[in-house]
């Protein structure tokens, strides 16, 4: 089974400019993502991006990089493309977003595993998250799940309304994993939810298609602010 992890980066962002070549201890963001991912049992690992600024870091870290069209709406349609340009014949593709630098192999590796059972054609991870602040965030992404862990919805808003005062709250973490059936047919799926939330695995969700969620018990931070960064920072000097 051909394992694939694609790194989709691209350098606008609308809270954090030129956010990948942010560095921390001498090592840019993406850097720091591509270097855990060299960890894991992929077969290859690729950044993918538009930009010709990423794609000259990728060279400089002798990372294997893709040049993208720059008429992806998402991450996913970034890592479709590389899949069916240069790596047809993968079985197993990991979408690893590049504002992830703190995300352990681990539980790439273990994404990887959960696919290989054959159950689920879409795997991602959720953590739980006890603070207001995280709770609150529109960057920090809800989830909520049925009794299987299987998603039923993600959003930017805060859910499920606590009526009760006892929920469990649970963030989702930047990556997810994909059979090559579902990615394939990623493109041609419709969508509504996905424009109006911000948030390309609504499209999957959307489509009746199940996302299956794998709880760890770490909560990775995504760098998607200046606060963010700085926390990044502190986190890697400690």
């Amino acid at each position: 089974m051909k394992k694939i992890i694609v790194i989709p980066v691209r350098m606008k962002s609308k809270r954090l400019a030129k956010k990948p070549l942010l560095q921390v201890n001498d090592k840019t963001i993406i850097q720091m993502v591509y270097e855990n991912a060299k960890t894991t049992s992929a077969d290859e690992i690729i950044i993918a991006s538009e930009d010709s600024e990423i794609i000259q870091e990728a060279n400089k870290i002798k990372a294997k990089s893709f040049k993208s069209s720059p008429n992806h709406k998402n991450g996913t349609l970034r890592v479709q493309e590389v899949i069916s340009t240069e790596y047809p014949d993968a079985d197993f593709i990991i979408n690893l977003q590049g504002d992830e630098p703190l995300l352990s192999s681990k539980y790439l590796d273990l994404i990887f595993n959960t696919l290989e059972e054959g159950i689920y054609d879409c795997v991602t991870l959720i953590t739980k998250v006890n603070n207001v602040e995280d709770i609150m965030n529109p960057d920090s992404v809800k989830v909520v799940t049925d009794l299987s862990n299987n998603i039923l919805y993600f959003s930017r808003a805060v859910i499920p309304y606590n009526y009760s005062s006892k929920h469990e709250f649970y963030k989702h973490i930047g990556v997810y994993g994909f059979s090559k059936r579902l990615l394939k047919l990623y493109s041609k799926l419709p969508y509504k939810l996905e424009e109006l939330e911000g948030l390309e695995q609504l499209r999957i969700l959307e489509n009746g298609i199940k996302i299956h969620a794998v709880e760890i018990k770490e909560n990775v931070i995504s760098i998607n602010s200046l606060d963010d960064y700085e926390n990044l920072k502190r986190i890697c000097n400690e």
